[in-house]
């Protein structure tokens, strides 16, 4: 698991976290695996994450932390997806060829 802090966009409203911290909360990390994230949306605004154990993050994890941010029903996991670019994944993903 992961433990999550998030720097929230000014204009929305504080919301409870204890599902995306129940979800995301990990006792033992690795400082190294510390990594600052901004999921960018349509409307060219980002949510900035700092998230632990960053290299272990599912796509998945992200889309739900990104729908509770937005307030959006869990349902619309169906409907939204992430373009992951990092120049990280690269060195990643040629390093286990």
């Amino acid at each position: 698991m992961l433990r999550l802090f998030k720097k929230k966009r000014p204009r929305l409203e504080q919301q409870s976290t204890v599902e995306s911290a129940e979800l995301l909360t990990k006792t033992s990390i690795a400082l190294d695996d510390v990594m600052n994230l901004v999921v960018f949306l349509r409307d060219r605004t980002g949510i900035h994450f700092t998230l632990e154990d960053a290299p272990l993050t599912r796509c998945d994890s992200l889309v739900h932390l990104v729908l509770q941010e937005q307030s959006l029903p869990i349902e619309a996991a169906e409907a939204f997806c992430l373009w992951l670019i990092s120049p990280i994944l690269g060195k990643e993903f040629l390093q286990s060829q």
